[in-house]
């Protein structure tokens, strides 16, 4: 256990370090309203990030992402997700269950394309119930991150 720990303590400083010493945030939110965990930048994103799986009847075990990038310039990111709910005004992260990790595969997304990515609910350590969620996610573009959310509701 604390061998993957320290392990993956490791990977992210060397993703972070390979990204550059110099890192400008842009944090928008491609779906959704809040502003209590985003700051509500005016810059224009060029790339969006939806659910398109249109099952939210309980139990859900799993949705789809879809990524598009609309720019000239090619993105980049990981599969790391978060998930959060919508409680009390505010959003709060749900944490994964224990053991659970991502794979660090930095993937590219060209102009005009577009990736999907199956966000697993079910590795999550919370029981899902009725209510808003969102997936987070954080892209880079020539040294420049981006974190977008996508919204759903779960009846």
């Amino acid at each position: 256990m604390i061998y993957k720990k320290v392990l993956s303590t490791i990977l992210i400083t060397g993703l972070i370090l390979i990204t550059g010493c110099q890192l400008n945030e842009h944090r928008v939110q491609s779906e959704g309203s809040d502003k209590s965990n985003l700051d509500n930048s005016t810059d224009k994103t060029d790339i969006e990030m939806k659910i398109i799986d249109g099952n939210n009847e309980l139990p859900v075990e799993a949705v789809e992402l879809e990524i598009t990038n609309h720019g000239e310039n090619e993105y980049t990111y990981g599969s790391q997700y978060t998930v959060e709910k919508y409680v009390d005004q505010s959003w709060s992260e749900i944490p994964f269950k224990d053991n659970v990790g991502f794979n660090m595969i930095l993937y590219t997304l060209k102009p005009n394309n577009t990736n999907q990515q199956t966000i697993y609910l079910k590795l999550l350590d919370h029981q899902l119930d009725k209510g808003k969620y969102r997936i987070k996610k954080d892209f880079t573009k020539n040294k420049t991150n981006t974190t977008l959310t996508a919204e759903f509701e779960l009846n």
